[in-house]
């Protein structure tokens, strides 16, 4: 994995074949806000993202993501790591882990007074934090 994400070549060229359906989506929507939100794409690693909103988190499109206005670290972390996960699971990763992911988020969200589990328990959430940190050189100990 290591090899690929340092690699910028073989990133992009896996991003832009095997996972091109969330490449697509994420370029359709940056151009949307570059061009009428008059938003500026800022890089983090091999990915770029744009700062919208505030206090929601962020939503991984391929190599592009979106991010709170906090543009925490973590949530930076996070969402590269799902980048990765979108360079493996390619055309399946809008099934597999895009839409639980939307649907979980939103799920702990709508039910603030629920006991939710740790955001990261379960796979596909803790997997993207831990290979973010560990693609950013940051030794992850959560699960």
């Amino acid at each position: 994995m290591e090899k690929i994400v340092n690699n910028k070549f073989l990133y992009y060229l896996l991003q832009f074949t095997w996972g091109l359906l969330m490449n697509i989506v994420g370029s359709l929507v940056f151009t949307f806000l570059i061009i009428f939100a008059h938003k500026k794409p800022k890089k983090f690693h091999n990915c770029w993202y744009i700062s919208v909103g505030k206090r929601w988190g962020g939503l991984e499109l391929g190599t592009f993501f979106l991010i709170d206005s906090g543009e925490s670290a973590s949530t930076k972390y996070h969402e590269s790591g799902h980048a990765i996960q979108n360079i493996i699971w390619g055309p399946l990763f809008p099934f597999i882990i895009g839409i639980p992911s939307a649907i979980r988020y939103w799920y702990r969200k709508l039910t603030p007074n629920k006991k939710h589990p740790p955001y990261d328990s379960i796979w596909f959430e803790g997997q993207a934090t831990k290979w973010g940190y560990e693609l950013n050189g940051i030794k992850y100990g959560g699960k």
